[in-house]
């Protein structure tokens, strides 16, 4: 019999699959202007949008409705999967573990009914667990869509609002900015500098601060930052895979503050815009399946960082006990993603992460199934 397939690497290399195909086959949700991010890949119970690497793997889904739900939540909602329809993984963190619960001797202890009493156990670290979900078009028998109604007016007050978080953040990462008449925007690491043309020349405010952005991405790679060694050599594998991290975090980065261009470079400058260069890499057979799981974790890691900066996260000062215990949380999270303390774990995503983490344990959710995986 053949060895099951590890369930990470599935869900990792079907990831990378994703947005290798993306990129190859152009596609237009790259660069979906900002009418288009009102609607998110969501848990359809709860409504509450998917983020991180979860949005990138639903989000590169050939459906419009933005729902998503596991076959048992499908079942009680009175739907069923459609004959022949195949869900996606998703994947969580959590420091819950459930078990069967045993006696002295390993033995299943029983309740009244005969059935096996399990018991929860919380651990230091964190796992991840996967979970198979279905698009509400993969299914029939559940009500339709009904997209959020957003007046003219209400999205030009959000287009300012998140047009001034996007410049204080920036402001909190201590990136200085240049702006100048020019045809190029790019990132100078030894002054720790973003040359950007001036905003005259881009067609809108979104274009500008979408420029702003990737360029952020790529500033993150400082020394005082994330520490990431860039490359200047365009012919080279590790500029390759720089570019790709950029591409994807600043695609992240866009929808959540919704604004306009994924890939800005080519609104002002003749040379091939980043899409077309990592293509040209990806069809020559360069840039491998092992290069993008890597770059979408870093892209993630590094939107996660930008996100950071948009507000202030600090411990809870006060003395109380769940105080304390929620510091210990975070601060074990961080050090089971790897960082030896808080300090260090607020240049990362480990506080944002961690607050994602104990929203999304806020509701219960299935265990796969090897049945489930198609319908």
């Amino acid at each position: 019999m053949a060895e099951k397939k590890d369930i990470r690497a599935d869900y990792e290399d079907r990831l990378a699959e994703t947005i290798r195909n993306a990129i190859i086959n152009n596609d237009s949700k790259w660069e979906k202007r900002w009418n288009s991010f009102d609607i998110y890949p969501q848990n359809g119970n709860t409504g509450r949008p998917y983020s991180g690497i979860n949005e990138l793997n639903l989000y590169f889904s050939p459906y419009d409705d933005p729902r998503w739900f596991t076959y048992k939540q499908i079942k009680a909602l009175g739907g069923q999967v459609k004959k022949g329809e195949k869900g996606r993984l998703i994947q969580f963190y959590t420091n819950k573990i459930e078990r069967i619960k045993k006696d002295q001797n390993g033995n299943p202890i029983l309740d009244q009914e005969g059935k096996n009493q399990r018991e929860v156990e919380i651990i230091d670290g964190y796992i991840a667990k996967y979970y198979i979900v279905f698009n509400a078009q993969q299914t029939t028998g559940l009500p339709p869509y009904t997209p959020p109604e957003i007046t003219i007016e209400d999205r030009k007050k959000r287009d300012l609002y998140n047009i001034e978080r996007i410049e204080q953040l920036v402001r909190n990462m201590n990136i200085n900015v240049e702006e100048k008449f020019s045809n190029k925007a790019y990132y100078q690491p030894d002054l720790d500098l973003i040359v950007i043309p001036d905003k005259a020349q881009f067609k809108g405010k979104k274009e500008y601060y979408g420029t702003l952005l990737h360029e952020a991405s790529h500033a993150t790679s400082h020394p005082s930052r994330l520490n990431r060694k860039l490359s200047f050599d365009m012919n080279s594998k590790e500029y390759a895979k720089e570019e790709l991290i950029a591409e994807i975090s600043s695609m992240l980065l866009s929808r959540k503050y919704q604004i306009a261009v994924q890939n800005p470079k080519r609104d002002f400058s003749d040379e091939k815009n980043s899409l077309a260069y990592l293509r040209g890499w990806i069809m020559a057979g360069k840039l491998t399946n092992d290069d993008f799981k890597d770059a979408i974790k870093t892209a993630v890691k590094v939107s996660n960082y930008i996100t950071l900066h948009d507000k202030e996260l600090t411990l809870d000062k006060s003395p109380s006990k769940e105080a304390v215990q929620h510091n210990n949380h975070i601060i074990t999270f961080g050090q089971h993603q790897g960082y030896k303390s808080f300090d260090e774990s607020m240049k990362s995503n480990a506080v944002e992460a961690y607050h994602k983490l104990k929203a999304q344990l806020a509701f219960q959710k299935e265990p796969i199934k090897e049945q489930e995986k198609e319908r």
